[in-house]
């Protein structure tokens, strides 16, 4: 069974949704024209647009591009140095279930050299796991302990100089895993410097967060036609769907279901 790299939640890589961006915003396109025409009035009036939330619009869409052409570079990044990645040895695997927790410093779940958690397959983990879990379980991701961890605890133990078997069996097994886990993270952390995929990760939060300003500034800015209102309504419904909102309820699942309202009137009158 594969040891499978799985997109870790909790390192927070937003997907959007490129329906959102490309047909939702492209409802509104007509106002890149520059000018709309308004509902009927004994003049005849022509509106124009807000120039800027139209600008807005089109960084907004740029920004989403971005973010999607850095999230697959990660992810061809991660594939690339796959060949080469390490698993952690089975002396310094921690807890199970780690790709539902959260990923913190002090617990780290083992991941890919992208930060994807890795699910390990549990049948060949002897030394981890009872006989009953691994044929119960197929795969799991763990937490991983760390080698500074190892060594505060081997220390405490020798200062507190405890007897018995079980305190011995304990202190052989931290003796064996301190090695382990330094190996494996000076390792982990010399292909993570010579793939560069820090330069990658600074690309992928320049972009969330260029999308983000973007997303704020069309909140801000005022729409003077029914395509500046598309341009509003498609974009909140591309951030809550990147942040898995879609499912909220209250207020905030009111304003997602009157923006797909919205946009569905609108691509509907364009078609």
């Amino acid at each position: 069974m594969p040891n499978t790299p799985v997109r870790a939640a909790a390192e927070g890589l937003p997907e959007i949704n490129r329906r959102r961006v490309l047909v939702g915003l492209a409802a509104a396109s007509t106002a890149s024209a520059g000018t709309v025409i308004a509902a009927p009035a004994p003049s005849s009036a022509v509106v124009e647009e807000n120039p800027a939330l139209i600008a807005a619009r089109e960084e907004f869409r740029a920004a989403a591009d971005e973010l999607k052409a850095a999230n697959e570079a990660l992810e061809w990044l991660a594939d690339e140095w796959r060949h080469l990645w390490p698993l952690a040895p089975e002396e310094i695997l921690g807890a199970v279930n780690a790709q539902l927790r959260r990923n913190s410093g002090e617990f780290p779940a083992e991941t890919d050299i992208a930060g994807n958690y890795l699910l390990r397959d549990c049948s060949v983990l002897t030394k981890r796991l009872s006989k009953e879990f691994r044929s119960n379980n197929g795969r799991t991701c763990f937490c991983l302990r760390r080698a500074d961890d190892i060594a505060q605890r081997l220390e405490a133990w020798r200062n507190a100089k405890p007897k018995g078997r079980a305190a011995e069996k304990y202190a052989r097994a931290l003796e064996a895993a301190l090695p382990l886990a330094r190996a494996y993270e000076a390792e982990t952390k010399r292909l993570r410097d010579l793939s560069g995929v820090a330069d990658v990760r600074k690309r992928i939060e320049m972009a969330r967060t260029r999308l983000t300003s973007a997303e704020l500034e069309i909140r801000r800015l005022p729409a003077r036609t029914m395509a500046g209102v598309t341009i509003k309504a498609a974009t909140l419904l591309t951030t809550y769907d990147g942040m898995g909102l879609q499912d909220m309820g209250g207020i905030l699942g009111d304003a997602y279901e009157l923006a797909k309202a919205v946009l569905a009137v609108s691509e509907g009158g364009a078609s």
